[in-house]
């Protein structure tokens, strides 16, 4: 992807960044991702991350955009492929975003900087958002509705929206991916509309993983079967340990996320 390069100058106005491999095996497109530490602290007591602003929020907040993606009679999600490695950071900064790495243990280690907007810099997310929504503002594209959509429905890379009939929502879908194919590739689009879900598995053979195996979406947090259209919770609680506690009673009800507060009957019990 080009998002980052080998360098063998030093600078005076350079950061290091930490960073260490995450594994999610529930992830369908990368069970490993690599996080970087933009707030460890330097020789000065201070980090990158210190000396940045992270920027006003763009996007409207969680509970709003699942509320409203429920009032649609047809539903629509996908989300951005690799979106904060779509965005270039300004040469003059990109020295601040310097990492060391080497292929096994027995070769030299050598210095790269990465020149994308790097998830864990305090200012990431911002940038990221910031420039999928330029993107909207500047196309060429005249549907005012789906520019609309990009703005409102977005939550970082998460798309979820939805129309009142099956001919708006493919239309939609349509000029969404028309507006951000330049440089925000859409993919694992799911829709409870089986005909929109045809249509797209159709559509690209080039993009991997372009639909959604399955009939249960990950949906900000939640999981949404497309053929019910209908939220559903995955409960992994651990071991119930010889003596209870209050601590973990407390620990396996905020396991639980539900950010619209379906399950509050059942959890409230067992915070009280």
């Amino acid at each position: 992807m080009g998002h980052m390069e080998a360098i063998s100058v030093t600078a005076n106005n350079a950061y290091y960044m930490p960073h260490h491999p995450v594994i999610k095996e529930s992830s369908v497109t990368a069970k490993l991702r690599i996080v970087f530490n933009a707030s460890a602290k330097t020789t000065t007591g201070n980090s990158l991350n210190d000396a940045l602003f992270i920027g006003p929020q763009l996007q409207q907040d969680l509970y709003s955009i699942l509320m409203r993606f429920r009032t649609h009679r047809y539903a629509i999600t996908a989300d951005v492929a690799k979106m904060h490695r779509q965005v270039c950071v300004s040469s003059n900064h990109v020295d601040l975003q310097r990492i060391v790495w080497r292929p096994d243990p027995s070769s030299p280690i050598v210095d790269y900087r990465m020149l994308r907007v790097t998830y864990g810099v305090a200012a990431a997310s911002h940038l990221a958002v910031k420039a999928l929504q330029q993107t909207a503002k500047a196309s060429s594209n005249s549907c005012e509705k789906a520019v609309s959509v990009i703005f409102k429905d977005f939550y970082i890379d998460d798309l979820l929206t939805g129309a009142s009939c099956k001919a708006q929502l493919q239309s939609l879908q349509q000029n969404i991916s028309e507006i951000l194919k330049g440089g925000f590739e859409l993919r694992k689009w799911a829709s409870n509309c089986m005909e929109l879900n045809e249509r797209i598995s159709s559509g690209s053979k080039s993009i991997s993983h372009y639909v959604v195996d399955g009939k249960d979406v990950h949906a900000l947090g939640l999981r949404w079967n497309i053929e019910g259209d209908h939220f559903t919770f995955a409960v992994r609680l651990k071991q119930q340990p010889a003596i209870p506690t209050k601590r973990a009673i407390l620990a396996d009800a905020s396991t639980l996320f539900d950010r619209l507060g379906l399950l509050a009957p059942v959890t409230i019990r067992s915070k009280m």
